[in-house]
């Protein structure tokens, strides 16, 4: 759970998201996990993707208990 709190709180577009937004983000995403701690993590970048220029991000994904659903969020931390 530090290790999300961590990276949500990171920076993304030359500032830092407030600690609403960050403990926001923590409950929708460990709704879905509760205590089976599959979180995984992946970077992504692209070029001319719905926007001008270059941008880049990473996605969290959870995954149930029970393994029946995932619920994924996708930060952008980076424009051009």
């Amino acid at each position: 759970m530090k290790e999300l709190i961590a990276r949500l709180s990171g920076n993304i577009f030359s500032a830092t998201p407030t600690v609403d937004e960050v403990e926001g983000a923590t409950a929708f995403i460990t709704a879905i996990s509760r205590n089976s701690n599959r979180l995984y993590v992946t970077g992504w970048s692209c070029r001319g993707c719905g926007a001008p220029g270059y941008t880049a991000g990473y996605v969290i994904a959870a995954v149930s208990t029970d393994r029946r659903f995932v619920r994924m969020v996708s930060v952008m931390t980076t424009s051009d």
